[in-house]
């Protein structure tokens, strides 16, 4: 099993299963494909963002829900750290 599984191997993974024949996939590789996969699907539910106050020029700042770093640009759509999908409104 390679050392890391992402989400392009995870595929790969995924796409040996699709098939009538018997699979030769490793069951631990194919349990990590799945949990990699699944982790990349949910990036792309829409997640509301808590408002959270900081002291940092008393300003108002968001807070990503899945990785916690600080957002300083209002309305983006995804996380520019880990790509999660954000929803901005109240």
């Amino acid at each position: 099993m390679p050392t890391e599984m992402t989400p392009e191997r995870a595929l790969i993974v995924l796409n040996q299963c699709n098939t009538d024949g018997r699979i030769k996939v490793d069951r631990a590789e194919l349990k990590e494909a799945v949990k990699v996969a699944g982790e990349a699907i949910n990036k792309y539910k829409v997640r509301r963002l808590p408002r959270s106050r900081h002291n940092i020029n008393n300003g108002i700042f968001y807070l990503c829900p899945i990785c916690k770093t600080m957002l300083v640009r209002e309305k983006e759509k995804y996380c520019h750290v880990c790509g999660q999908a954000l929803d901005w409104s109240d």
